[in-house]
């Protein structure tokens, strides 16, 4: 079994410019830099032969480049407790639209659709035992966040081991818009 998700890969400079961000927000587990990308889809654990499929079957997808910037930072909460810091990206339209070209694939290859609500973000920061106060103050510090605008042009399908210090990821396979 292996562990994948379809992500899009960000230029250097715009990861240094996120890794500006990092605070000392209590509780907080920042993403490394090298971590940082924008996921399109999480699949989970599947068998070698269907990661096979879920290959063949992205390669089919046609798409075409297009620009995004990363805009405003907020946080997503569980149970009443702020769990994750992010950033977001605007325009949403053609991430929404390759999501949806992705979800068709995956369905093709017999992958079921997710059940909660796509957010187009990068996590930058997990967060355990912080309090909203924390985040609140963190996030009123970056208001008004932006990055240059930058081109998508491929999107990867990697794999994710779970480390004592952290995920790793590596390139199963790009695949050029």
């Amino acid at each position: 079994m292996i562990r994948v998700f379809i992500g899009l890969d960000l230029p250097e400079d715009i990861k240094r410019s996120l890794g500006l961000l990092k605070s000392s927000v209590r509780g907080a587990k920042w993403v490394p830099l090298e971590n940082l990308h924008i996921t399109i889809r999480f699949i989970g654990e599947v068998p070698e032969n269907i990661l096979q499929n879920i290959k063949e079957e992205l390669r089919e997808i046609s798409f075409y480049n297009f620009k995004v910037k990363f805009k405003d930072i907020g946080h997503f909460s569980a149970k009443s407790t702020p769990k994750v810091i992010w950033v977001g990206l605007d325009p949403l339209e053609e991430i929404m639209e390759l999501r949806e070209k992705i979800d068709e694939a995956l369905t093709k290859a017999n992958i079921p659709l997710e059940k909660k609500k796509y957010i187009p973000h990068v996590t930058l920061a997990r967060l355990k035992n912080s309090k909203f106060p924390d985040v609140a103050e963190y996030l009123q510090h970056g208001m008004g966040f932006f990055t240059r605008e930058f081109e998508i042009g491929e999107m990867i399908l990697y794999s994710s081991k779970q480390k004592e210090e952290g995920s790793v990821y590596s390139v199963e396979e790009i695949f050029k818009f």
